[in-house]
């Protein structure tokens, strides 16, 4: 990002200074030399001098709604911040190319009166401006020669800042230091190397191109890159490798390009990247955020490891934005303008709960570059013309093309929004199981349980679940009510109904009549209960059912009622 004032613009502004006396602010001898200056010339300074180079105090909501001045630095509705040392630096370099450096001599010696503390708080405010910000609707793209909206069934040709909307402004760090041209023809297809690039890594296990892996690809990435909180759909996209097998489990393998890709959109955003590795539950630094600021509009977990804590994150998915510094006091930045999140990373993220669900879009990306550079030894550069993405070799086409991808992108989002759905592979359903469970051998287990007791319609005891589950796996260490929880789990992933004639809840039958055979059939009668002693004849027992479609579950539990009746 380059700084606003250039020195075309200083020229322009100094052009203004020479030609238009009532700018400047010091009065001149017959023979035009400057003046002494006085507390007149100061005001003059500040009220019209100031405004016509365009430096102004914009104020700002503060920590807690507190307003807060800003000193910036204005031309054609673009707006910089600038601190003290700016200020002062442009004053000066304004009036030495308007050819009036011995003003500058003079105000040397009144410093304080034109630089000072107080001279800072006097500046003018800009009043009745508001910031063109992204909206439910629309997006905004901002180049070097104008800028374009993005609605769901149009994108703009570009347009001049000078007719922005609304008496709005921009700030100047969100313009890129490119031109947008508007294509005046179609891009070949064999040049669409970010379109080619995202489609790559949308492939599916056997290679092909998966539409609706690409199309949820678009819609994450239309997410990104649109400016705008919709209070609902406050969500964290996390970008993991596809896993094959669950032999990968714990395996770090990347190279398939998702830090490539948010390397490419941090060409269309201001994104800082925080090391995902050593945000951990166990060494987390209570300063790690503190790079982010509200110019921020992503925050990337680059590599993010197993123990990654996504609890930690939450308040700043879905509320304001709470950055920690050292000696400083926390600063807020509030949920509509927190920069959203992203995370990349080779494992499952810990947690499969509502409260994680809820806050994540999982990208599962494609192994298609890794195994390229395995089989072939080829890289990104070399699949896409031989240049890097987004590097120093593109061509305005390329650029053009690039754009045009990601403003497709945004349209595809803004008409679809985010998917309801967390779309999981069944590896990776899998992988996040054997986590829960522990092994691969315990998952293995429950689910042949499901399976048989589904298959059968019959009702099965806890005990008799305890003891089956231990026998198949000699190393389980987990409790009575934590296999339950497990088989309930495993059960919910795969589509089975726990007591579905009971919406899910524990059923306890007393051991009479036909129960009570079974109970000793399966020897049970030896157990013995966790208050102590053995069970008897009539004594209330957990019991349970498991069902693909609940009605043959619904149905025996009747027969049996009426047979205890």
């Amino acid at each position: 990002m380059s700084t606003l004032w250039t020195s075309e613009v200083l020229t322009d502004i100094a052009l203004r200074i020479s030609t238009d006396g009532a700018i400047r602010f010091w009065d001149e001898d017959e023979q035009g030399n400057p003046q002494e200056l006085s507390n007149a010339n100061i005001i003059r300074y500040l009220n019209d001098f100031l405004p016509a180079v365009g430096i102004y105090n914009l104020p700002e909501e503060g920590i807690k709604g507190i307003p807060e001045l800003a000193m910036v630095f204005v031309f054609e509705n673009r707006v910089e911040k600038i601190n003290p040392r700016q200020f002062e630096s442009l004053v000066r370099k304004v009036l030495d190319e308007a050819g009036y450096a011995k003003v500058n001599q003079l105000m040397h010696f009144k410093k304080s009166k034109f630089y000072g503390k107080d001279v800072l708080l006097s500046v003018q405010r800009i009043e009745g401006r508001t910031l063109l910000r992204d909206n439910n609707s629309s997006s905004f793209g901002f180049f070097l020669n104008g800028y374009v909206e993005i609605a769901s069934d149009k994108v703009t040709e570009i347009m001049s800042y000078s007719s922005l909307p609304g008496n709005s402004y921009v700030w100047n760090d969100l313009i890129s230091h490119r031109k947008y041209l508007t294509p005046a023809l179609e891009i070949r297809s064999g040049d669409r190397h970010f379109r080619d690039f995202v489609a790559n890594l949308s492939r599916d296990a056997e290679g092909a191109l998966s539409d609706q892996a690409f199309e949820r690809l678009q819609i994450v990435i239309g997410y990104l890159c649109h400016r705008f909180h919709q209070e609902s759909q406050r969500k964290c996209v996390v970008l993991m490798d596809r896993l094959e097998d669950d032999n990968h489990i714990g395996k770090s393998n990347g190279g398939t390009g998702k830090s490539l890709l948010i390397r490419c959109l941090s060409e269309v955003l201001n994104v800082i990247s925080l090391n995902g590795k050593a945000f951990k539950r166990s060494t987390e630094d209570r300063f790690a955020l503190a790079g982010v600021t509200e110019a921020h509009e992503l925050v990337n977990f680059d590599d993010a490891s197993e123990r990654f804590s996504f609890e930690s994150i939450f308040p700043h998915i879905t509320g304001d934005f709470y950055v920690r510094r050292m000696r400083e006091n926390p600063i807020a930045i509030p949920g509509d303008r927190a920069p959203k999140i992203v995370i990349t990373t080779n494992h499952p993220m810990e947690g499969s709960d509502i409260s994680h669900r809820r806050r994540q879009i999982l990208v599962e990306v494609s192994s298609f570059y890794r195994q390229l550079l395995e089989s072939e030894g080829k890289t990104p550069a070399d699949v896409h013309g031989g240049m890097e993405l987004c590097g120093s070799e593109w061509s305005e086409h390329d650029w053009n093309e690039f754009y045009q991808f990601i403003f497709e992108c945004i349209q595809i989002y803004l008409k679809k929004g985010l998917p309801k759905h967390n779309e999981q592979s069944e590896t990776y359903k899998r992988v996040q199981l054997i986590r829960r469970c522990g092994s691969a051998e315990m998952l293995d287990a429950l689910v042949e349980i499901l399976e048989q007791v589904s298959a059968s319609g019959e009702e099965w005891f806890s005990e008799q679940f305890y003891a089956v589950t231990r026998s198949s796996v000699p190393q389980c260490s987990q409790t009575d009510a934590t296999l339950l929880g497990l088989l309930k789990d495993v059960a919910e992933e795969n589509g089975y109904l726990f007591n579905p004639h009971k919406n899910g809840l524990i059923d306890k039958q007393r051991l009479s009549g036909e129960r009570w055979n079974r109970w000793v059939a399966l020897g049970l009668d030896q157990s013995t209960k966790k208050s102590g002693g053995s069970y008897q004849k009539d004594d209330r027992v957990t019991v349970f059912r498991i069902s693909k479609d609940g009605g043959a579950v619904e149905k025996n539990a009747l027969e049996l009622l009426m047979e205890q009746s």
